[in-house]
Order: structure tokens, then C-alpha cells, then sequence
């Protein structure tokens, strides 16, 4: 019996599969300096990037090797350039994949052309990840801050400053800015981006890294600060809020203070523009359910009428702490950091086409109205 013609091209094409299988950028690992972090500093005199890199390396043989690092520095005229100079230093090209952080000086996010060039270099080439995270270092320079940490919590400093970022959920008071995250509100008009800082706090027997406040930009410059606690309203106008902890004071009979934390279990943040008689105005509805975690006066069992007590006091000091963040941005640095711009868009688009391009001058006179509904839904206690 003659085969048919299907089986025959079936038999051809099993045979082919074992030239087909493998990878085509396939890549020795020895054969690459991976990098886990980059720092990024600014030579305005030569107008050149100074690139400092984290790369891992094997100690020790086979399975039980552990990786460490070392840092590599290598100057270019772009990122991309002060990248492949490495090459001349390492004798290995850098592998991108697995970069978490990229810590930037403020010489460098004051310079727009090199600025640019970082994240472009992030969203266009294939290797890099886009959602690696931005810091921007209190240091005098981004590799000060990276090369200079020295704990044993994490041996390898860009990990550590990564799992700061990961773990934003368990703090109310920085946010994380993944370098997508940062050029999309960068090149929209109707908000400004913002950097999450980070410094360097030496101890007797370690120098930790510390997240401290929030970089407002603007124009295509650092404009200023925002600490810890302007930081938390901030994460709760912009629906930010993933969880952590809110903590406040109440004067019980006008003289005595109550000490008090609570764990956010949610919150939801609407931002709604007004409109009337050629007048705009923004409110801004802040949903937030809390549980008590510490109480400073020792009442263990939490009824109804002390719950409810609770709320009323808690709510006007959420309401403040945003009233006060929106006023010295709106004052000081001009910088809608909050979209509202973007919202008068969605709600509104054909009077943002006629405003959008004077918003710069129309944000710091914005009205903005705050509501807060506070909830606490349980006492802590089981």
C-alpha cells in the first residue's frame, strides 16, 4: 500500500522539530555582566552621563555559589553610550533584563535632554524593563546614595532598594514611580509627575537607605519637596492609597491628648470638576475604611458610641492634612501633581480645549472642596 501524502509530510515535518527548538538571542550567562541597578549622574562641564552600575556575580562553585555585586562607572555623551563604554571596563556587555531601580540625581532630572534620554532608553530598546523603579537621590550625587549603603539585610543594594518599592502597601507615606509610570505623566498635559527621594541614613553599624519624600516636578525641573506626611495626602487625592497605616491625635476635653493608629484596610478617592457661571472648581470625595490598631488610653472594648466619636474626629484631620498638601502645591510650586487637569478633561473636553493651554496659570487659584466619609469597621481586637 502506498503512503499518502499527508503521512508523508507529517514524517517531514517531526523530523525538522529538533532543529527547530532553542532559543535565538540564546546567550551565555558567563558571557554577561547582569546588571541589578544604575545610578545616574551629570557632568555639567562636559556635558556628559556618569553611569554607575550594579552588576551580580558568582562566589563560590556550582549550586552553592552566592551572587554578590560590584559597581562599574563609565561616562558617555547619552545613556545608551556611557552603557556600551562599560564594555571597555567589564570585558562583558550589560544585560538589562533584570534592573530594578535606577537612582537619578537631581543634576540629571534638571536636564531635560539627558532626562529624556534615560527613560527613552527604558520604554525603546527591547532589553531593559520599563517598570523598573525611579528614585531620586538627596545625595550629592545618585551613586553616592546606590554605592554607599551597607546593611545585612540585603547584600545586594539594588534588591533593597527595590523591596522598599514592592512593599509600598505597607506604607502610607512614599509611593513607587515605575519609569512607564513617570514618562506617561511626564508627557501628558494636565498633571505633572513626581519622584519618590531617597537618602542615606548612617548608623553605628550600618548606613541604610531611607524613602523620604516625594520630588515635584515641573517644567521640566525639580521644583521642590514634599515630606512624609504631604506625601500621605497626596497618595489619598490621587487614589493612590494601597494600604499602611494612619495615625493621629485627639484632644479628648480640650486638654488631654489621645495617641492613635489605625491600619487602612481601603480607599477610594473621586476627584469631580464644577462648573458654574464660567467658574471651575474641583471636589474631591475621599471613601476610607479603617481598623484600630493602637489606642492610647487603654480601652479594650470599642462600642458603638466611640466608634462613631472616633469617625467624627479622625475625618476633619484626613480632611486637613489634604486641604494643607493641595494648598502649598497650588502656592509654592504651581504644579498639578494631582490630575486635576486631566479630570476637567474627562469631564469636560471641550472647555479643557480651551483652557488647557493657560491651565498653568488657572491650578494655583483652583477652589477645591475635600469631603471625607471615615469608617472604622473593627477594633482590632478579636
Amino acid at each position: 500500500m502506498k503512503p499518502k501524502r499527508w503521512h508523508i509530510l507529517l514524517i517531514c515535518l517531526i523530523s525538522f522539530l529538533p532543529a527547530l527548538a532553542g532559543c535565538w538571542n540564546y546567550r551565555e550567562v558567563e558571557g554577561l555582566a547582569i546588571v541589578l541597578g544604575a545610578a545616574v549622574d551629570y557632568d555639567r562641564d562636559e556635558d556628559v552621563i556618569i553611569l554607575t552600575v550594579e552588576v551580580a556575580s558568582a562566589v563560590g562553585p556550582g549550586p552553592e555559589a552566592e551572587i554578590e555585586s560590584e559597581f562599574i562607572e563609565a561616562r558617555g555623551r547619552t545613556f545608551m553610550g556611557a552603557s556600551r563604554n562599560v564594555l571597555a571596563l567589564s570585558g562583558l556587555p550589560l544585560f538589562w533584563s533584570h534592573a530594578k531601580v535606577v537612582v537619578l540625581s537631581e543634576e540629571l532630572v534638571n536636564n531635560k535632554r539627558k532626562l529624556m534620554g534615560v527613560t527613552d532608553f527604558f520604554t525603546r530598546y527591547y532589553e531593559p524593563k520599563d517598570d523598573a523603579f525611579l528614585l531620586l537621590s538627596r545625595e550629592e550625587s545618585a551613586r553616592e546614595l546606590l554605592v554607599n549603603i551597607n546593611t545585612k539585610l540585603q547584600g545586594i543594594h539594588a534588591v533593597y532598594l527595590s523591596e522598599m518599592m514592592f512593599n509600598e502597601d505597607r506604607s502610607s507615606r512614599y509611593l513607587s514611580m515605575p519609569i512607564y509610570s513617570f514618562k506617561n505623566d511626564w508627557q501628558r498635559i494636565g498633571i505633572e509627575p513626581v519622584i519618590p527621594g531617597v537618602r542615606l541614613r548612617p548608623g553605628k553599624d550600618a548606613t541604610l537607605a531611607e524613602i523620604y519624600g516625594t520630588g515635584v516636578y515641573k517644567d521640566d525641573r525639580l521644583v521642590g519637596w514634599l515630606d512624609g506626611n504631604e506625601t500621605e495626602g497626596f497618595l489619598f487625592v490621587t487614589n493612590r492609597i494601597k494600604g499602611g497605616v494612619f495615625s493621629g491625635v485627639v484632644v479628648e476635653d480640650g486638654t488631654e491628648e489621645l495617641d492613635i493608629s489605625f491600619k487602612i484596610i481601603s480607599s477610594r478617592t473621586r476627584l469631580i470638576p464644577r462648573s458654574h457661571g464660567g467658574q471651575l472648581s474641583m471636589e474631591i470625595y475621599v471613601d476610607t475604611v479603617l481598623t484600630i490598631l493602637e489606642l492610647g488610653d487603654g480601652v479594650l472594648d470599642i462600642d458603638i458610641d466611640l466608634k462613631n466619636h472616633l469617625e467624627n474626629v479622625i475625618a476633619p484631620v484626613l480632611q486637613k492634612q489634604i486641604e494643607d498638601v493641595i494648598k502649598k502645591v497650588q502656592k509654592e510650586y504651581q504644579s498639578d501633581i494631582f490630575g486635576f487637569g486631566l479630570a476637567v478633561e474627562m469631564k469636560y473636553p471641550a472647555l479643557w480645549r480651551e483652557i488647557r493651554d493657560d491651565w498653568d496659570h488657572i491650578f494655583p487659584d483652583l477652589r477645591t472642596v475635600t469631603n471625607v466619609n471615615l469608617e472604622i469597621r473593627r477594633s482590632g481586637l478579636i
